[in-house]
C-alpha cells in the first residue's frame, strides 16, 4: 500500500460527510470541518473508526491547544487487547509493531507558507494513566513531535471522551485526521503498519477487537469541543452525525442472576446478594454481548424495616455527583453494602459500595451503588419500592458491556426483615438489554423461609401466600400454584395522538390484583380500566403484572407505543 492512499482512506462512503461550520465571531478557535464514522453500522460489530477535523486560520491568531471528541454512547474500546508501548519506546520512536492501532495524518501551518501535509504516522496502545481507560499516541513524521490521547469515561457515564491533549503550539495544527481498527492484528491492516515496508508486517497472536459498536440500534452523533492556547476559557463545539445503528435482532445475550436472602429465619433482619454475569463474546468475526439496560429485583418474602429506614444515615443526590466526573462522596455512615463491577476488556475490577439514599416519595427509597477503579467509575442510582411488594429497581444501566455485577446488603444495616411466616417465595426478576429493551427476560430466584427467629419453630402461618406454599409436614414443600398470565383488552394504537391513552386487562386467574408501570417509573397497583396521565410525545412503554390470590404472579406483560403531533 502506499502513503497516497491515506490521504482518502478517511473518505469511504459509509462515512460521515464532513460538516462545514461558520466562521467564529469571536476570538475562541473557529471549527471549521468535523466528521465521524465507522466502517460498519451493524449492532455490536468491531469497526475501523475515523475521525476527521480542521480548524480555521491555525496560528492566525489562534492556535489549538486542546480537542475533545465525545463518542455517541455505546461505543466502547478494549484497552488491553495486545502489547502497549512504554513512554520511552514512544518517545524513541520505536513501538512494537503489534502495538500500532491505527494511522493518523496532519496538516499544520508553518510560517507564512499554505498548510503543510505531513506523512502517515502510526497511532500505538499506549500505557495507561490513572483516569484513562485507555491512552493512545503518534508520533508526527518526519518530526520529533507527538501527539497523545486519553479515552476515559465522560460525565454521564454512558460515553467516552476522546481528548486531544496538548496540541503541539509549535506545529499549529490545521487538520486532523485519524483511524483507528477494529481488529489491529488483522492481516487487512498489515500494509498499514509502520515502518512502511514492502509487502507489510504481520502480527503473530490472536485475533481480539479494539473497538465496538453500541448495541443499541439508533441514530448517533459526536460532539467536538476545541480550545486554543491564547483563550483557553474559551470552547468551540461542533457536531457530526455517525453511523445509524442496525441489525440489534442479530446480537444476542446469556446473561444470569441469582439474588438470595442472607437468612431462612422469619422475622429477622436479612441482608441481600445479587450476583449478575453478563458474559461477552470477544471473536472479531461475531457481534459483541449486548449490554445491560434496566433490571429489577422482585424481594418476595422481604420488607422493608420501617424504624430503620426512618431513621437510617443516608447520602443526599447531589453527594453522588451524577453528571460529573467528580468521584461520589456518599458519607461512610450512609453505607449499607458492598458493589463490584467489570467492564470488558478492562483487568481491573472496580470496587466500592452500596449507600442508602432516604425517602424518596411514599413508600419509595433511594439506594446509590457507586464503584471505581483507576481506569473508570459507575454511579448507578437504584430505588427500593415497598408499596405491598418489594423491589430493588435500576431504571436505566449505561451502555457499557459490564460483564460481572454483584451487590451485598449487609444485615447489619438492618433495611430488610424476612416475612413473619414460613413459606417458599417465588420471587421473579427482571432485565431489559440495549439490543431488545421490548423483550424483558425472567429470572426466578425461589426464596425459603424454613425456620422462625434464631432457628426456632416455623411461626403459625397468618398469610394466604405463606399458607398456599408453607413446607408439608413430611418436610417436603407444597405444589407451587400455577402463575397467572395477563392479556389486554383494550390499547391504543401503537402510533397515535392521545396522550392520555387507556388500557384494559385481564388476569386468567380469578380475583388477581395487578401492578403497572409507565416507562421504567416504578410499579405501582392498579385497576382495569386504567386511563394514564398526560404523556409527552415520543416512545412509551406500559407494563402491567397479576397477583394470583395464591401469590403466584405473572410474567410482566409490555406494551409499546408512539405518540406523534397530530
Amino acid at each position: 500500500m502506499t502513503r497516497g492512499r491515506w490521504t482518502t482512506l478517511l473518505c469511504w462512503a459509509s462515512f460521515a460527510t464532513l460538516v462545514a461550520l461558520p466562521a467564529s465571531a469571536t476570538a475562541q478557535i473557529g471549527i471549521e470541518s468535523f466528521s465521524f464514522g465507522a466502517s460498519s453500522a451493524k449492532a455490536g460489530a468491531h469497526p475501523d473508526l475515523a475521525v476527521t477535523f480542521s480548524f480555521e486560520g491555525p496560528g492566525e491568531p489562534e492556535t489549538a491547544q486542546e480537542a475533545v471528541l465525545e463518542l455517541p454512547p455505546g461505543f466502547w474500546f478494549y484497552p488491553e487487547m495486545g502489547p502497549l508501548c512504554t513512554p520511552s519506546q514512544f518517545t524513541a520512536s520505536s513501538c512494537p509493531i503489534a502495538a500500532q492501532v491505527g494511522t493518523a495524518q496532519v496538516w499544520t501551518k508553518l510560517g507564512s507558507s499554505p498548510h503543510w501535509q505531513f506523512e502517515t504516522g502510526g497511532v500505538y496502545s499506549l500505557l495507561p494513566q490513572s483516569g484513562d481507560l485507555a491512552r493512545l499516541g503518534f508520533n508526527i513524521p518526519p518530526t520529533e513531535v507527538s501527539i497523545e490521547m486519553s479515552l476515559s469515561l465522560d460525565a454521564t457515564g454512558d460515553a467516552l471522551d476522546l481528548s486531544f491533549e496538548e496540541l503541539p503550539p509549535t506545529l499549529p495544527i490545521a487538520s486532523l485526521k485519524l483511524d483507528l481498527w477494529g481488529v489491529p492484528a488483522s492481516p487487512a491492516h498489515d500494509e498499514e503498519r509502520f515502518p512502511f515496508v514492502l509487502g507489510g508486517h504481520q502480527v503473530p497472536g490472536p485475533l481480539l477487537p479494539f473497538t465496538r459498536n453500541p448495541t443499541s440500534c439508533s441514530s448517533s452523533s459526536a460532539t467536538l469541543d476545541a480550545r486554543s492556547y491564547e483563550d483557553p476559557a474559551a470552547v468551540s463545539t461542533a457536531t457530526a452525525d455517525g453511523p445509524t445503528i442496525t441489525s440489534c435482532e442479530n446480537v444476542g445475550s446469556s446473561p444470569s442472576l441469582n439474588v438470595t436472602p442472607s437468612t431462612g429465619e422469619a422475622a429477622t433482619a436479612s441482608g441481600l446478594n445479587a450476583s449478575l454475569l453478563n458474559p461477552q463474546d470477544y471473536a472479531p468475526k461475531h457481534l459483541s454481548t449486548s449490554d445491560l439496560k434496566a433490571l429489577a429485583l422482585d424481594l418476595d418474602g422481604l420488607e422493608l424495616d420501617a424504624a430503620t429506614t426512618s431513621s437510617h444515615s443516608a447520602c443526599a443526590l447531589a453527594q453522588l455527583h451524577l453528571g460529573s466526573k467528580e468521584p461520589a462522596a456518599c458519607p461512610a455512615a450512609a453505607n449499607v453494602g458492598s458493589f463490584t463491577a467489570t467492564a470488558a476488556g478492562v483487568e481491573e475490577q472496580l470496587e466500592g459500595g452500596a449507600y442508602f439514599g432516604g425517602a424518596d416519595g411514599a413508600g419509595r427509597h433511594r439506594l446509590f451503588l457507586t464503584a471505581a477503579s483507576a481506569r473508570l467509575e459507575l454511579k448507578l442510582p437504584a430505588w427500593i419500592e415497598a408499596n405491598g411488594e418489594t423491589w430493588i429497581e435500576i431504571p436505566e444501566l449505561p451502555q457499557l458491556p459490564l460483564e460481572e455485577v454483584d451487590a451485598q446488603i449487609n444485615p447489619s444495616a438492618s433495611l430488610f426483615v424476612t416475612a413473619p411466616d414460613c413459606g417458599i417465595f417465588p420471587s421473579l426478576h427482571e432485565l431489559e438489554t440495549w439490543s431488545a429493551p421490548s423483550s424483558v427476560q425472567l429470572f426466578s430466584s425461589p426464596f425459603t423461609v424454613d425456620s422462625g427467629p434464631g432457628g426456632g419453630p416455623c411461626p403459625v402461618p397468618t398469610t394466604a401466600t405463606s399458607q398456599a406454599l408453607t413446607p408439608s409436614g413430611s418436610g417436603s414443600p407444597a405444589r407451587q400454584p400455577k402463575a397467572p398470565t395477563v392479556s389486554l383488552s383494550k390499547h391504543p394504537a401503537h402510533r397515535g395522538h392521545d396522550r392520555t391513552p387507556s388500557f384494559s386487562f385481564v388476569s386468567s386467574v380469578p380475583d388477581s390484583t395487578f401492578r403497572c408501570e409507565v416507562d421504567r417509573r416504578f410499579w405501582r397497583p392498579c385497576r382495569s380500566p386504567l386511563t394514564l396521565r398526560k404523556l409527552t410525545f415520543g416512545k412509551h412503554a406500559f407494563r402491567v403484572k397479576a397477583t394470583a390470590p395464591s401469590g403466584a404472579k405473572s410474567p410482566p406483560l409490555v406494551y409499546r407505543f408512539v405518540l406523534t403531533h397530530a
